[in-house]
């Protein structure tokens, strides 16, 4: 079965093309802004909205695209968690190889006060 924010079985290219316009105007879905954009009267759009539940499918494309951001967002997350981790694991590369070259022998007193705060 075809998800309901596609053309549907019977609905005509125009009745589909307001649909598209109405699923697209988001949270400002308006039947009057439709036809505007259509330049059709408003009872031919009414018509069109009631004989192929418009309101439905947008509710069915507006939850698709929600579980699409979601999806999208945890995949970022994990890149960008993947990313810090790799940073800091070459940080922690650096600060290592200079603490094992520091002979403390040659510290003067401010800079082994200075490294402990560090530590």
């Amino acid at each position: 079965m075809k998800p309901l924010y596609e053309r549907q079985e019977g609905e005509s290219k125009q009745a589909f093309e307001g649909f598209t316009i109405y699923r697209n105007l988001g949270l400002t879905r308006k039947l009057k802004d439709v036809g505007k954009k259509l330049g059709k009267n408003h009872s031919l759009v009414k018509h069109w909205s009631s004989q192929h539940n418009w309101v439905e499918r947008a509710e069915a494309f507006d939850e698709e695209m929600d579980k699409r951001a979601i999806l999208e967002n945890a995949q970022l997350r994990k890149q960008m968690i993947k990313e810090h981790a790799e940073v800091s694991r070459k940080l922690l590369l650096k600060v290592k190889a200079a603490v094992e070259h520091i002979r403390p022998e040659t510290l003067s007193p401010y800079e082994i006060q200075n490294y402990w705060k560090f530590q």
